[in-house]
């Protein structure tokens, strides 16, 4: 928060987080900076489920408190990439492609979220009598 935001001596944050389900205490952090915008959780573990809580203190005393809010800790990547790339159906705006499915080995934690689908496209315009070729580099995410 800016200097302006802060309106009182004294000005830090406070976060607290646990693991989503634990029994355990919430973790307490103090941020002394309130020019501070990110924390960096250590030792998080992998696709571990989280909770969070911040809120602004001053010498006046505590602000309002965010909603508890969930996110994951990092995940594994995927060891593969999607094989048997078949089924390549032109249509007049679109292409379908068919894949098998990448699986995540059993010593791996997290989960495939989205595809990233990316080609070349080429169209032929026909100008004069002569043809022109021209390429498009796309791509896009599919979940």
């Amino acid at each position: 928060m800016t200097k302006l935001e802060q309106s009182a001596p004294g000005c830090k944050y406070h976060l607290q987080l646990r693991r989503k389900g634990s029994s355990t205490e919430w973790k307490k952090i103090e941020i002394p900076d309130p020019s501070t915008s990110v924390y960096k959780v250590e030792n998080a573990g992998y696709y571990i489920l989280w909770e969070f809580q911040i809120w602004a203190h001053n010498k006046k005393g505590k602000g309002p408190s965010s909603p508890i809010l969930t996110a994951y800790s990092g995940q594994d990547p995927p060891d593969f990439a999607p094989a048997r790339l078949r089924d390549i159906v032109p249509g007049p705006r679109s292409v379908k492609i068919t894949w098998d499915e990448v699986k995540l080995k059993e010593d791996k934690i997290g989960s495939i979220d989205n595809y990233r689908v990316s080609g070349i496209l080429y169209q032929v315009i026909h100008k004069h009598s002569k043809y022109a070729i021209q390429t498009y580099r796309i791509a896009t995410y599919i979940d």
